[in-house]
């Protein structure tokens, strides 16, 4: 017996009781009586992720005296959906020129109609000048540096772990700054996201000075004064 995939089928293994296979053949010398069956045989392919929505699958069997038969098996294939991921990043209140430890939240979404992620997903952060990253931590995220990345699956309508951005924000940062930060990965298309912080300037101090005279002021004489 011989297994003939259609362009998109790819056969991994046959196998069967009393079944002697390699490749797409298996064959097999013991009688078949009239109005019996030989056991079955499990064909197992993989289906190219370019397979068309329909294939027809052929199998033949010949020899044992007989006259070749082949048979055909419609099947129909499901176009894959893709993932599509994206990202929010939000802060809280305004930050401070020389703030140590301020921090962002990032959440990584998959759309309601969307397919399952496949693969590493990353997240990188994307600072902007002012602003150094310190770290980046999240439940399940593994994170080095300004990226975190995680390969478990994110299911259509869920919602990764946060992940929490915590900065550093220059002495001399400017009063305003626009943060981003970028998803990518797991079959999904790259989305980024934008936060504008606010950054307080520091106001320095101004300092006066006063100067006064105490009585009165004599020709050649000196008077005590208070600055």
């Amino acid at each position: 017996m011989t297994e003939n995939p259609p362009t998109g089928l790819t056969v991994v293994s046959m196998v069967g009781s009393g079944w002697s296979c390699t490749g797409g053949t298996c064959a097999r010398s013991d009688v078949l009586s009239p109005g019996s069956s030989y056991p079955a045989i499990t064909v197992t392919v993989n289906v190219a992720s370019n397979a068309p929505s329909q294939v027809t699958n052929q199998v033949t069997v010949s020899g044992g005296g007989s006259g070749s038969s082949t048979a055909s098996d419609v099947t129909v294939i499901a176009v894959a959906v893709p993932p599509v991921l994206s990202i929010g990043k939000s802060h809280t209140g305004n930050f401070a020129q020389g703030q140590t430890s301020a921090t962002y939240t990032v959440r990584v979404s998959n759309g309601v109609s969307a397919g399952s992620t496949s693969g590493a997903v990353a997240v990188t952060e994307n600072r902007p000048t002012g602003l150094t990253v310190v770290s980046m931590t999240g439940s399940g995220w593994s994170c080095s540096g300004s990226t975190c990345t995680r390969s478990d699956v994110l299911s259509p309508g869920s919602t990764y772990p946060a992940i929490t951005v915590t900065v550093n924000v220059a002495s001399n940062a400017p009063s305003q700054v626009t943060n981003q930060v970028t998803v990518s990965g797991g079959g999904s298309g790259s989305s980024t996201a934008s936060d504008v912080t606010v950054i307080a300037v520091a106001v320095p101090p101004v300092l006066s000075i006063g100067k006064s005279i105490q009585g009165t002021s004599l020709r050649g004489r000196q008077v005590p004064h208070t600055p």
